[in-house]
């Protein structure tokens, strides 16, 4: 006669999975003639779906059954705590200019779904040394560079967990992540303008300065830029594009430089005309 079937397996005969995971279980029959048969899919399952799929919803230790036409096989599996499973770096592909600075921060998802900050945990690394320093909590400082950039250059910016940094990490490797970011030209901070305000009687002129502060902590004069404009807001004074100021009339008023992306406004007050010398007429009486 046909083959019958002697008995039924589990796949895999037990095991463990951390909290979150889960695991497909399949069934095997064996046949009086030897041959196997998977019979997952039309035994009655215990403890998982339909289709042998069991979900670590819980930890602790659970039976899983499986039963076809009276044959009954059974296996255990632990699920474990939740596992560190990968890393996030935030933010991702940024650029900053010279001189300035970017905090990263590191998200640790674990097999559960929970996340975890593991900012000033992991180790931090940056693949350009001469563009930038980091420290251990993740600032990315380009303060100290001695770097010329006139092209964007860029660096990567890695982090590792290991052991020190988490105790259950899945399937017992270290996690890593990474992100690039891009260091730009230096860029104009702000503009100090000297003096800062002025009184200036009508007809005389006066020479203004303006210095410009970087990205990079080094200064730039303005004066006569031609990334600069100067100009008056009112009618009682002139300003010429190199800041060279013309008082005309009597009254109050701002000057503005405008270096695109930064600018400044003063006030210039401009007063009565002054005696600035006197003569004697005739010049030789008799």
């Amino acid at each position: 006669t046909a083959p019958e079937i002697g008995s039924i397996g589990l796949i895999p005969n037990g095991g463990s999975i951390p909290l979150g995971k889960s695991q497909q279980f399949s069934v095997i029959g064996t046949y009086t003639d030897a041959t196997t048969q998977d019979h997952t899919s039309n035994v009655t399952w215990g403890n998982t779906d339909s289709s042998g799929m069991f979900v670590g919803a819980q930890a602790g230790e659970y039976t899983i059954s499986a039963n076809y036409n009276g044959l009954m096989t059974t296996t255990l599996i632990t699920v474990t705590p939740k596992e560190l499973e990968s890393l996030v770096i935030s933010p991702m592909d940024t650029t900053i200019t010279k001189g300035l600075s970017q905090q990263f921060s590191v998200t640790g998802i674990y097999t559960d779904g929970t996340v975890e900050n593991k900012t000033n945990s992991v180790n931090w690394s940056i693949s350009n040394s001469a563009l930038a320093t980091i420290t251990s909590t993740g600032l990315f400082d380009t303060a100290q560079t001695q770097l010329t950039i006139t092209n964007p250059v860029s660096s990567t910016v890695s982090v590792v967990c290991g052991s020190s940094c988490e105790a259950n990490l899945y399937n017992g490797t270290d996690k890593t992540a990474s992100t690039s970011i891009i260091v730009e030209k230096e860029v104009l901070l702000s503009i100090s303008v000297t003096p800062s305000t002025l009184s200036i009687a009508k007809g005389l002129n006066y020479q203004f300065a303006a210095t410009g502060t970087l990205s990079d902590g080094n200064t730039t004069d303005l004066t006569n830029s031609n990334e600069c404009t100067w100009a008056a807001g009112t009618s009682f004074m002139q300003i010429s594009n190199s800041g060279y100021l013309t008082a005309l009339n009597v009254g109050d008023g701002n000057i503005n430089v405008d270096c695109g992306d930064v600018d400044q406004t003063f006030s210039v007050s401009v007063t009565a005309a002054e005696i600035v010398a006197v003569s004697l007429s005739p010049q030789t009486p008799s």
